[in-house]
């Protein structure tokens, strides 16, 4: 028996809904990840690999700027690169 099927938790009414189980009800962490999965699966709620892909591309947000010395994305409120340290 793995740590994931040992652990149990205790259902309050949105997770019973996502498993389909009663309110209340002892669940271990793999079914409720199973479950998860399931109800992403029968909702569609997974972005296909087209969406995915035009994320990965878009530009950073306006709220991006880049490091002066070492030239990484950070924050436009960065005080410190994140990479570097650098003070901006």
């Amino acid at each position: 028996m793995t740590a994931l099927t040992k652990k149990q938790i205790l259902t309050d009414r949105t997770l019973a809904n996502l498993v389909g189980v009663r309110e209340g009800t002892l669940v271990s962490y793999a079914e409720l990840t199973k479950g998860m999965h399931d109800y992403i699966k029968k909702n569609k709620l997974r972005k296909g690999d087209e969406e995915l892909a035009s994320l990965a591309s878009a530009p950073p947000p306006a709220s991006v700027k880049y490091c002066s010395a070492c030239g990484a994305a950070i924050a436009g409120s960065a005080t410190y690169c994140d990479k570097c340290g650098e003070k901006q």
